[in-house]
């Protein structure tokens, strides 16, 4: 069960991680129009013309299905927050399903997952949940980043030297 457990959590982390809402990588820019919205993950992939796989979440899979159907987080005000015991006893009397012990946690620790992930991937540079390391794209996007970043630098402090 653990194998399981652990399957099911890198696939749902790593769908969160694409749907996370990228922060500007320079955020003292302001967009240039006010209807600009900000992008997700896999959206600046797409638009760079790569995708990233998301891992096979293996026997279990179907407990996917049931967390997508109550949906991985709920909204408290504050934002996202993990979907509690009480909310997946109910949806079990709603749908006429019932759920092992086991499956229960599991659901609870996915929305858990999904909403942890959610919350750090918003960094533009944050890893691909799995990855140990930083894939070359990323050290290239981090790269050109830090070099643009010096570029503007000395040309506004050359400017002002004029």
């Amino acid at each position: 069960m653990q194998g399981c457990s652990q399957r099911l959590t890198l696939h749902v982390r790593t769908l969160a991680w694409l749907s996370a809402t990228l922060k500007p990588s320079n955020p003292s820019k302001k967009p240039r129009r006010s209807e600009e919205q900000p992008l997700t993950r896999r959206q600046k992939l797409a638009e760079e013309g790569r995708t990233h796989d998301v891992p096979d979440a293996g026997p279990a899979a179907y407990l996917l299905e049931y967390l997508w159907d109550f949906g991985p987080a709920e909204h408290n005000g504050m934002g996202l927050v993990p979907i509690g015991y009480s909310q997946i006893s109910a949806w079990q009397q709603v749908t006429g399903l019932r759920l092992s012990p086991w499956e229960s946690a599991t659901l609870r620790q996915l929305s858990c997952s999904y909403c942890a992930e959610l919350a750090t991937a918003t960094d533009p540079m944050a890893a691909a949940p799995g990855s140990a390391h930083e894939t070359p794209e990323q050290a290239a996007e981090r790269r050109d980043r830090v070099s643009g970043a010096l570029s503007s630098m000395l040309r506004r402090r050359a400017k002002r030297g004029r």
